[in-house]
């Protein structure tokens, strides 16, 4: 997790920075000092959540850090997707926040139409494709460790059956779950792949269910995709088992 903090909060920086730089450039006088940039994240969960949020939120702490009097950063949390996170973008837009981090792939349509509204505004997208002068999206290449995890199952697993804990079929999520069979299938061929989906982003209650589902099941060992971010392949590797939700 450190590892990954610090990444994540490096990539922050340099996103931030660049704003910064540009901000600066365009709004620069001959011996005027330029004022500090605001910043502001939005988390689709607790800033202390132990996963996601919570990474995103040591990468604002360490673009604090790192850039010192030239930014100030804020933070929404538990911010749904939907209507309201176009609200909570208007509201820090004249709080004078001049870049945005959205961090949940729902937020993707309201942040390319504040893009479009607020052109003078940066905005960075967690996931999504979609992009445009002053929108962009970042994320790292996850599928890489979920596959290490993937083979590790693979290793444990005694009867050839692995659950996977997974929130919601976006493509970030379908990627992972492709590396997560396949790491299963490189150390245990023809293994099946157990899902069970919870069609929430954090959410512990169903989480904690879903796992002691597929213990009671006798499919196991079992990870959970929440703090990753599945469906398996269907061309290739482990054949999936029949989808089981999470009322």
């Amino acid at each position: 997790m450190k590892k990954h903090r610090y990444v994540l909060g490096s990539l922050l920086v340099a996103l931030a920075a660049s704003a910064l730089v540009s901000a600066t450039t365009v709004s620069a006088r001959p011996q005027a000092k330029a004022a500090a940039i605001k910043a502001a994240w939005i988390y689709v969960g607790p800033h202390n959540d132990g996963g996601w949020s919570q990474a995103h939120d040591a990468g604002r702490l360490y673009v604090q850090k790192t850039l010192g009097s030239g930014v100030v950063t804020t933070f929404k949390e538990n911010v749904p997707e939907g209507p309201q996170v176009a609200q909570v973008i208007d509201s820090l837009v004249r709080d004078g926040n001049k870049i945005i981090f959205a961090t949940s792939f729902g937020y993707m349509d309201a942040m390319a139409a504040a893009a479009k509204k607020y052109p003078d505004v940066y905005f960075e997208h967690a996931t999504g494709y979609k992009a445009s002068k002053n929108f962009a999206n970042y994320f790292g290449a996850g599928e890489d460790a979920i596959y290490l995890s993937g083979m590790a199952a693979g290793v444990a697993t005694k009867n050839g059956v692995v659950g996977y804990i997974v929130p919601f079929p976006i493509p970030e999520i379908i990627r992972h779950a492709n590396g997560f069979a396949l790491g299963v299938q490189a150390m245990r061929p023809g293994a099946k792949i157990k899902l069970v989906w919870t069609k929430s982003w954090f959410d512990p209650a169903k989480e904690k269910k879903a796992a002691e589902s597929l213990v009671a099941d006798q499919r196991s060992p079992s990870r959970s995709a929440s703090e990753a971010r599945i469906r398996p392949p269907t061309t290739q590797g482990p054949t999936p088992l029949p989808e089981k939700p999470i009322p």
